[in-house]
């Protein structure tokens, strides 16, 4: 069920020591993004991992790669977010839909049907719930939207 604009993937990592050095192993579920608003209520589009889980020993870039329902446009908004247990969401990155993007060790990259976001240099520290809002969901947030303009 959709509410709103604001929708959670969940990257959860864990950390492997065995004879081969050390190892994420990352699992992703599904993500929603809200893409269009009718009069009829929220129309959500489905966009949903390739993998259920993918693997990469630290230091290695990660690379997750999500199937839209719908081809993305330049026009679709979108905006990402990191949260670690306990603390509040903290905004990443922003790009429009057919554009890519980096920022740091994130690179986000979206055409036709897919959606790529890579981490380089993963790190355990990578571990946290990960949002997207295709357009920004907290009016009046000045920080939001000088940060979007930054990147």
């Amino acid at each position: 069920m959709c509410s709103g604009c604001f929708h959670q993937v969940a990257h959860t990592v864990f950390l492997n020591v065995g004879p081969i050095g050390r190892g994420i192993l990352w699992f992703r579920q599904p993500l929603l993004f809200n893409r269009t608003l009718s009069f009829l209520g929220v129309d959500c589009e489905e966009l949903s991992p390739v993998k259920n889980e993918e693997s990469s020993l630290e230091g290695n870039s990660v690379t997750l790669t999500y199937k839209y329902s719908i081809t993305v446009t330049l026009s679709d908004q979108l905006y990402w977010y990191r949260q670690y247990p306990g603390k509040p969401p903290e905004f990443l990155i922003f790009h429009y839909g057919t554009q890519n993007a980096l920022n740091h060790r994130l690179f986000v990259e979206a055409h036709g049907e897919k959606v790529q976001v890579q981490i380089s240099s993963a790190a355990v520290s990578d571990s946290a719930v990960y949002y997207c809002a295709v357009r920004p969901t907290v009016t009046g947030n000045r920080n939001l939207q000088n940060a979007s303009k930054q990147n």
